[in-house]
């Protein structure tokens, strides 16, 4: 299967010596500007020797660096504005008229997404989300956009199984209140993919100040999100149109609720009896 330049990144760093890890910082801060640097350039910029630059290319797995650099610039191509994520889709699509081979080639893509998201996720850091969503005072699920089903997918969910307080943040006029009451002890997930968004950015900065524990739920290690997060989901978003996936972060939703129902069943059972209750009082549902 073919993985991005900045997936092999990712998943090399543990094998990358100290030099090129200092090249893989400054390719996954700045993709963009590594994207269009000649081999001088990006060597004078990171501070290391043209041998090296073309040393960690062949590492990661390319024949040199004229491959690693157009695979980086290819990558971008797919993280572009959604007019032009639509051009490229077209253009690889093209022949593919009939509607039975499109469908098969999107649904093999969607399944990429999730091999992929389920390859680089860590067990451990899904533990320690886990760990800190059950002891949390409250939790802040936040995401604009398109990222604001998923935040709403989440949130609603934790807010079913959970005794903490779960807070949907998705309109910006609302955030400056829920800021002011976010403490120590509170967890923040907080969700956006490219292209990200600032005030979700924002958000997170200010609630890490405050001392919230923040889960970056995003799609690249790269995210400006990364720099205030104590952990990072990271989920894939390649799709054949203008559009971010959102398969890959449901995924992931998914096993974080199937984790806190294992963990704390008696409350979840507890938590979901009492909402049962209250739904048919109030008959809620066409049927029981």
């Amino acid at each position: 299967m073919n993985t991005s330049a900045l997936s092999r990144i990712e998943k090399q760093m543990d094998k990358l010596t100290k030099l090129q890890r200092k090249i893989a910082a400054y390719v996954l801060s700045d993709p963009i500007q590594a994207a269009f640097m000649t081999v001088d350039q990006l060597a004078h910029a990171v501070g290391v020797s043209t041998a090296t630059i073309v040393r960690f290319s062949t590492e990661l797995g390319y024949s040199g660096y004229t491959e690693f650099q157009g695979a980086l610039q290819e990558y971008l191509k797919d993280k572009a504005k959604p007019s032009a994520k639509l051009q490229v889709s077209m253009v690889r699509n093209k022949g593919k008229e009939e509607e039975p081979e499109f469908i098969t080639a999107n649904t093999q893509l969607v399944l990429d997404n999730i091999e992929r998201t389920m390859e680089g996720m860590s067990e451990q850091t899904l533990e320690a989300v886990i760990d800190k969503l059950l002891s949390a005072k409250k939790v802040y699920c936040v995401g604009l956009r398109t990222s604001a089903c998923i935040s709403t997918y989440l949130g609603y969910n934790l807010g079913r199984m959970l005794d903490a307080p779960c807070i949907r943040c998705e309109n910006t006029g609302d955030y400056a209140e829920h800021i002011r009451r976010i403490t120590k002890g509170d967890v923040v997930f907080a969700v956006t993919m490219s292209r990200y968004s600032r005030q979700v950015v924002e958000f997170a900065k200010l609630a890490s100040q405050k001392g919230a524990v923040v889960v970056a739920f995003t799609d690249s290690y790269g995210s400006p999100l990364a720099q205030y997060a104590n952990y990072q989901l990271i989920a894939r978003t390649a799709s054949d149109g203008f559009h971010n996936s959102v398969v890959a972060f449901c995924y992931i939703v998914d096993i974080l609720l199937g984790l806190c129902c294992r963990k704390v069943s008696e409350t979840v059972k507890k938590n979901l009896k009492e909402s049962e209750q209250v739904l048919s009082e109030t008959n809620f549902m066409i049927s029981q």
